[in-house]
């Protein structure tokens, strides 16, 4: 602890705090009646004691506000049917074996489209991915017609398990949206 004294009724302590290894250097203004009066003394004392408050305070609060949000960024919904728990953020998303290239690959591969049908246009599939990777609850959200949308249900259908989903370096059932685009 250091003390500057400047003309004036003014002093200037200099605080330095070690608290986890970090050092916090302020130089803070005292008031008082004169340079040398005893007051002077009473008032670094409690401006200390109202600094380090104040600094542990925010600390604590900080330190327990990063805890809350460290404690589960992964958000789910309970599924009303089988009453389990699907995600829909994770840790980590599900993934195509390969990656999005090799998803690209697998569709231009296994997608049929018929020649006599000149629709064309986005499909929204949507499916989950379970803790195993297997793919079930297909559905489409947002089709083109019943026979486009039952291709785009028997393309997902045909593809191998994915990687799951991670919620805590656990596996978790992940819902999924896949947009399909159907060119003549």
């Amino acid at each position: 602890m250091r003390y500057k004294k400047k003309a004036g009724s003014v002093a200037y302590s200099r605080i330095v705090s070690r608290f986890n290894f970090c050092v916090t250097c302020q130089e803070i203004p005292a008031i008082g009646t004169s340079p040398t009066s005893k007051p002077l003394v009473e008032i670094k004392k409690s401006t200390m004691s109202v600094f380090t408050s104040i600094f542990i305070f925010t600390f604590l609060t900080l330190s327990y506000s990063f805890s809350q949000d460290s404690i589960s960024p992964c958000n789910y919904e309970i599924d009303s049917l089988t009453k389990t728990k699907i995600y829909f953020s994770a840790d980590s998303e599900p993934s195509f074996p390969g990656g999005k290239e090799e998803l690209l690959k697998f569709i231009i591969h296994n997608l049929e489209y018929p020649s006599h049908v000149d629709i064309q246009g986005k499909i929204y599939v949507a499916f989950i991915v379970n803790a195993n990777g297997e793919i079930n609850n297909i559905h489409i959200k947002r089709g083109l017609g019943k026979e486009i949308d039952q291709l785009a249900i028997d393309l997902i259908k045909k593809m191998p398990n994915w990687i799951p989903a991670k919620c805590q370096n656990d596996n978790v059932s992940h819902s999924m949206i896949l947009p399909i685009r159907f060119d003549i």
